[in-house]
């Protein structure tokens, strides 16, 4: 039904707390980087089935821009997704999206929901940015059929306050299997398996 994420920890002695758990009505995220007038705050999309060089790996190029991975085939450094030698796919001395899995979908959001409007109102932002990727696979039969995979990039995009302590992330989740009263989902401790 509905999953996010929970973060705490101290700053400057000041325990902390923020997170993204709407069903529990914690909306302390918005879209985009920090500070940025630029990002357009989306959901960047690609598919493994996506045309090689065509509209889903160009717009990656906004996704580069505010943080997201790529495959850097010519080693420079910079996103280029361009066809070098025109032969209409991808050869591996070229650029491309960061592509896992059948579908792979990107954005950054960041902890900027003024503490008047949170949940918890005495907890200010604390400058923390998140890239998060999605992932997984449609192929029926696959084992991983239906499995989504996300990947959380976190940064202390705070200048004044080098170190958080103490500071612990968890996943949240309101998974509505079954009945709303028999939600019955669990993790494995020894295996760290959600």
């Amino acid at each position: 039904f509905s999953g996010g994420f929970l973060l705490s920890g101290y700053a400057n002695g000041e325990l902390w707390v923020n997170g993204v758990a709407s069903a529990s009505l914690i909306q302390d995220f918005v879209p985009g980087p920090i500070n940025s007038s630029s990002s357009l705050g989306l959901v960047y999309i690609v598919r493994d089935s996506d045309v090689p060089f065509g509209l889903s790996w160009i717009a990656w190029k906004n996704a580069v821009a505010d943080g997201a991975s790529y495959y850097d085939g010519d080693n420079d450094g910079v996103y280029k997704p361009v066809d070098k030698n025109s032969n209409g796919i991808w050869d591996t001395n070229e650029d491309r999206p960061d592509i896992l899995g059948d579908y792979t979908a990107w954005c950054i959001y960041n902890d900027a929901v003024p503490s008047s409007m949170r949940r918890y109102n005495d907890v200010n932002p604390q400058k923390i940015e998140i890239q998060q990727t999605l992932f997984g696979w449609k192929d029926e039969g696959n084992p991983l059929e239906n499995v989504v995979f996300v990947r959380y990039r976190i940064e202390n995009k705070n200048s004044s306050l080098q170190l958080m302590e103490s500071v612990y992330f968890g996943i949240w989740a309101d998974p509505d299997i079954g009945k709303e009263n028999n939600d019955l989902s669990g993790c494995d401790v020894d295996l760290s398996s959600f």
